[in-house]
């Protein structure tokens, strides 16, 4: 178990320059879309976190697109507007 947990940290800082460039790309689309919405900063934090971590994992199988983002933002929103 602890192997696995130095391979996933290994990937992440071998594969960092992605994830910036994920957060550099839509980072800005991501917010705004949140700030339409009734949440508190704290809220759109946490989804927005969430949000960027389901677009890691969908990196690594997929080219990502806008239509991708939204589609995975508007599945956190509706996940935490049902709470």
């Amino acid at each position: 178990m602890e192997m696995k947990s130095e391979e996933n940290e290994f990937t992440i800082y071998k594969n960092r320059h992605l994830l910036d460039e994920i957060y550099e790309k839509y980072s800005r689309t991501i917010w705004n879309i949140l700030c339409r919405r009734p949440f508190t900063d704290e809220m759109k934090e946490k989804i927005m976190v969430e949000t960027f971590q389901q677009l890691w994992i969908q990196s690594k199988g997929i080219k990502l697109t806008g239509l991708l983002v939204v589609s995975i933002l508007k599945e956190r929103i509706l996940f935490f507007e049902q709470r």
